[in-house]
């Protein structure tokens, strides 16, 4: 059970929820509603009658013998203020809860993108030491193809220096089949040649005649 004054306020006193509700208008407006009061009632079953004690001043407020009317009092907003208090504080709590969450998420967000920067200088150093390795890699690689290039060149030259020396050998063995035969013993001399190799300078002017190159002096000559 419970009763509305026409200010829109509750009365929550469970003495005052006992009497007639015919007898509540009587009673004073604000010590219906006031968190301070304490009613009492009093008198005999038949004929109860109603009084206020406050507890904050500590007087009686209304009792058959003192019935002043208590209009309005600071302490009916009392639970109103408390509560518009605690609404504020927990608002205030959930602005700093969700300025506290923001700021982890921005710090979150903060530590991802200092994150990613890393990896994103991590993989760059590992780019350019693939490449470095990459072009090391290119760099050995033509060397070694110019050895091998350098290695074949000098092998082909080899190869047509032999080739060269064995047409030559060829050449001149085949000369040497097709020369006219030296004048040997065998072959009569004639009596003018006779008479000219008997001469007392032959001897001497034969030894003056540079000797012929040989064949294996002008093989060196052209391989050199």
């Amino acid at each position: 059970m419970s009763y509305i004054l026409p200010s829109g306020r509750q009365v929550t006193s469970e003495v005052l929820l006992k009497i007639e509700t015919e007898d509540l208008p009587g009673l004073p407006v604000a010590c219906k509603v006031c968190p301070a009061a304490m009613w009492q009632l009093t008198g005999t079953p038949e004929a109860p009658q109603a009084r206020c004690f406050c507890r904050v001043m500590h007087v009686l407020t209304w009792s058959s013998q003192h019935k002043e009317e208590i209009l309005d009092c600071d302490l009916i907003y009392q639970a109103e203020e408390a509560a518009e208090e605690k609404k504020a504080a927990q608002e205030a709590k959930q602005e700093e809860k969700e300025l506290r969450e923001a700021r982890k998420a921005e710090e979150k967000a903060e530590k991802e993108e200092n994150a990613q920067k890393r990896e994103e200088r991590r993989q760059e150093r590992e780019q350019q030491k693939a490449d470095a390795k990459a072009e090391r890699e290119e760099k050995a690689r033509h060397r070694e193809e110019q050895k091998a290039q350098e290695k074949a060149d000098k092998e082909a030259r080899a190869r047509k220096r032999e080739a060269d020396r064995q047409a030559r050998a060829e050449e001149k063995a085949n000369k040497a089949k097709t020369r006219t035969p030296p004048p040997g013993d065998d072959i009569p001399m004639t009596q003018a040649a006779v008479k000219n190799t008997a001469m007392p300078g032959f001897q001497e002017w034969a030894d003056q005649i540079p000797p012929s190159t040989s064949e294996e002096d002008m093989d060196r000559e052209t391989d050199n």
